[in-house]
């Protein structure tokens, strides 16, 4: 592949990743706000999850 071309998968996997923490951040809005509501800590689960996961 050229340069042109790996830097074009590049950007797409960039753009993937961005989209996947952007809806992750969508989903975890709702569910702190129940959370701070109801006090049902379930609803923390994604949060939770993204927290406990190695970077």
């Amino acid at each position: 592949m050229s340069v042109t071309s790996d830097w074009v998968v590049h950007t797409y996997n960039i753009l993937e990743a961005v989209g996947s923490i952007v809806a992750s951040a969508f989903d975890m809005k709702p569910r702190m706000r129940g959370y701070f509501l109801a006090g049902e800590a379930p609803l923390l689960e994604p949060y939770t999850r993204v927290r406990k996961t190695p970077t």
